[in-house]
């Protein structure tokens, strides 16, 4: 081989990479712990523990390859140097291989969970899958302990390692070289049953979650859940791609070059950096995939961001900063020490500590925002959408009094809007946790806490209650249905209205306004009272958002409970909407709804449009759909039971078939194996006649074949190195494709070291002697 002096092949280059790699761990992997954690949204919750899990793994192994290992690999041979901070070959592979293979079993308990949650909480599954899920994880350090044992004494393998590659013989690398087996079976071997065990359960569990989401047909199951699953299957399925892209690639590559015996050091360094990239890389694919933790991600980054769903404002600007320090080191590390920018420093700055804040604002002009930098316009944008206030003097002013404090500032608000009327108790501003707290209990789901005093409170009063503040806070006179939804559902069999969802949000930043233009519109107002029963409810506490879920599937709708949970959660900005019901019972798609950014026209064409399909039609929907599922059930059933006889019989005779001509091709296989040996023997006797065991000096030797047969034939000391080889010719083994070593250590190749024509007596040949046969 020829010693390369390229820079991409040296140590250098390797251990600066995979050092600025290891900074850029630390930010970005903790990144994805706090999405993980805290941005994990409650329908993802029972896989939130084993994502963490595989996150946690994927993390150590990062780590290991780029901080604590760094592994300047000499391929094809399986030894290397490690330059990182700790000087522990042995027990470093160790780690890696075990954090390597417990992160492929974390892939596998992900879809073991998905499979599990979705189609099997009430099958023979659910009491055996604890017991496989912690064997899978306790025996990860017991699978490489044979490989760690059978380290090589490493004076003699490196002399081996020296032979096949001179070029390191005489390297200053500053470590000794490591050599990790002389004899790659074992490892290989191990690697081999590992990666076909978890390639069979992960895609079993896998093919087993999609046949249930996409091909079979589910009857407990809504649309909108199915489409919920389907989506996060799908991001799932993305992150686990790049997974398997990132790590398997390096490793097929690395296997080609043990195969081939090629070495090429810029390669192999190109391959381990590769391997490193999977920690931050996978972290950054979850980040955009997951749509929970890409829209928190760029919602730090928008102007005009308003408060996200399930985080105190406290909680939110912490939330803008741990993104926005992500961002930072993701796209700006090398320009991080030297020009961070003034809107980053402000978040960092707001992180620590207000104290400073209120130190600087106290001489500055409210009526004006001309000196405010983008951190407080921030601030102020974010203060206004909470709250609802149209006044930016105002809302500057309560800024500066509290020295821009997001916290104190939304309550200095509360304080102020609390003296001014009754009114607020249910409308306005009433968007913080502390306006909540002090609601009295007689208002309704539209303003107290379901779980105290409204949870008890009469439907009829906390409807009237709604409808009584809102046409005073607004000046209006529509009017609200003021009686339990099962009710209204009844109500609208019998008058032939669809039953109409009014669902406030007062967080959301286009509430007022929308009401005030739309919902008021006169054309609007005169179309929900002549065709439509209003049903009031708002959704501003989580705990009302609960109830409301609770009450829908109480009155069979599933897909419309199912749909405001996942709509509440991501689209809070859309609120107030109209939502139709589309039919009393059964799942069905959510028809066309009207949301806060329609415009009048818009809203009016939806409402005649839901208006002129509901036609009465509910009163014999039940009715037809009963008949429908029941001549539809005979009809699988009968198919069913058709195609599984039908099954059975095809599967009958194809196996019997199989059976007969497998049987036929045993035996044919047989006899031919049979004739072949007898005629090679044959010749081999005509030429090379065998001396009997009696003969003195007789030569003894055992030939041990690929594949774990064994031979043995004598010689007599006259006969040459030929005549063995011309012996295991007649066996199929040419010397063009196999070497013949002897049992000395280190193995030697007879061929390389006697000539042919040499007796076994020349060169002293012991009596008896055994032969590895092996590949090149």
């Amino acid at each position: 081989m020829q010693c390369s002096t390229n820079y991409l092949s040296t140590p250098e280059l390797l251990s600066t990479v995979l050092h600025i790699q290891s900074i850029l761990d630390v930010p970005v992997l903790s990144y994805g712990v706090f999405c993980i954690v805290w941005k994990t949204p409650k329908e993802m919750r029972t896989v939130k523990f084993y994502m963490l899990n595989l996150h946690f793994w994927g993390a150590l192994f990062a780590v290991n390859t780029s901080f604590l290992a760094i592994p300047y690999l000499l391929l094809p041979t399986l030894s290397g140097y490690f330059l990182g901070v700790v000087d522990a070959a042995g027990e470093l592979i160790y780690g890696f291989l075990t954090t390597l293979s417990a992160t492929v079993s974390s892939i596998l308990a992900i879809y073991e969970n998905r499979y599990f949650v979705l189609f099997a909480q009430n099958s023979f599954w659910s009491r055996v899958r604890k017991p496989f899920l912690i064997f899978s994880f306790l025996v990860q350090p017991f699978i490489f302990i044979p490989v760690y044992l059978n380290i090589p004494e490493q004076e003699p393998a490196r002399e081996l390692v020296f032979k096949e590659l001179p070029c390191f013989r005489n390297g200053k690398i500053g470590r000794e070289l490591f050599v990790l087996a002389s004899d790659d079976s074992l490892l290989f071997t191990t690697v081999f049953y590992l990666a076909l065990t978890y390639c069979v359960f992960n895609f079993g569990f896998f093919g087993l979650t999609v046949y249930n989401l996409w091909l079979k047909k589910q009857k407990m199951v809504s649309k909108a859940t199915m489409r919920v699953h389907r989506t996060f299957l799908k991001a799932l399925i993305a992150q686990t791609l790049f997974l398997c892209t990132v790590i398997l690639t390096p490793i097929i590559f690395s296997l080609l070059v043990i195969y081939t015996r090629y070495h090429n050091q810029t390669l192999i360094n190109f391959l381990i950096i590769l391997f490193s990239l999977h920690g931050v890389g996978s972290t950054i694919v979850m980040v955009l995939v997951h749509k929970p933790y890409r829209e928190f991600t760029l919602w730090t980054h928008r102007r005009d961001r308003t408060p996200f769903d399930g985080f105190t404002p406290s909680r939110q600007v912490s939330g803008v900063v741990v993104s926005r320090s992500f961002s930072v080191c993701v796209w700006c590390l090398p320009f991080f020490l030297s020009s961070l920018s003034s809107r980053y420093s402000e978040s960092m700055a707001r992180f620590t500590g207000f104290s400073l804040k209120r130190q600087r604002y106290p001489k500055m002009s409210a009526n004006t925002n001309a000196a405010l930098t983008a951190f407080e316009e921030d601030i102020l944008q974010t203060f206004m959408g909470m709250t609802g206030s149209t006044n930016e003097a105002a809302a500057i002013s309560i800024l500066v009094s509290c020295g821009f404090n997001l916290d104190d500032a939304v309550f200095q608000h509360t304080l102020q809007m609390s003296c001014e009327s009754d009114q607020y108790e249910s409308f306005g501003a009433s968007t913080s946790s502390s306006t909540y707290s002090s609601s009295s209990s007689s208002s309704s789901s539209l303003s107290s806490s379901p779980s105290s005093s409204s949870s008890s409170t009469p439907y009829n009063s906390l409807l009237t209650n709604f409808s009584q503040k809102f046409n005073k806070k607004y000046n209006s006179t529509l009017t609200f249905f003021s009686e339990p939804l099962q009710k209204a559902l009844k109500s609208s069999q019998r008058h032939c209205k669809p039953v109409l969802f009014f669902i406030t949000n007062f967080k959301s930043r286009n509430s007022n306004s929308f009401i005030k233009k739309v919902i008021l519109n006169e054309t609007v107002s005169q179309t929900l009272e002549n065709n439509f029963i209003v049903f009031p409810w708002d959704i501003t506490r989580e705990e009302h958002l609960e109830r409301f879920s609770t009450e829908l599937r109480a009155n069979g709708l599933h897909s419309l409970a199912d749909f405001m949970e996942k709509f509440a959660q991501t689209e809070r900005d859309s609120f107030p909407i109209l939502l139709p019901v589309p039919a009393v019972h059964g799942d069905f798609d959510i028809p066309p709804f009207i949301e806060s950014s329609d415009s009048v026209d818009a809203a009016i064409a939806k409402l005649l449009v839901v208006s002129q399909e509901f036609e009465c039609l509910n009163r014999e929907l039940v009715e037809k759909k009963r008949e429908r599922e029941e001549r539809e059930q005979i009809r699988k059933s009968q198919e069913e039971e058709y195609e599984a006889s039908l099954k059975k019989d095809l599967e009958r005779i194809r196996e019997k078939k199989l059976e007969e001509g497998k049987k036929q091709k045993e035996m044919e296989e047989v006899e031919r194996l049979k004739v072949e040996e007898a005629s090679r023997m044959e010749r081999l006797k005509k030429v090379i006649p065998e001396p009997d065991a009696t003969e003195p000096g007789v030569v003894t030797v055992k030939f041990r074949l690929p594949g774990g047969k064994q031979l043995t034939r004598r010689f007599r000391p006259t006969e040459t190195i030929h005549t063995l080889v011309l012996y295991l010719v007649f066996q199929g083994i040419c010397p063009l494709n196999f070497k013949y070593l002897n049992s000395e250590f280190p193995k030697q190749n007879i061929l390389l070291k006697y000539a042919l024509n040499q007796s076994f007596q020349e060169i002293a040949w012991p009596a008896r002697e055994t032969i590895f046969v092996e590949k090149f």
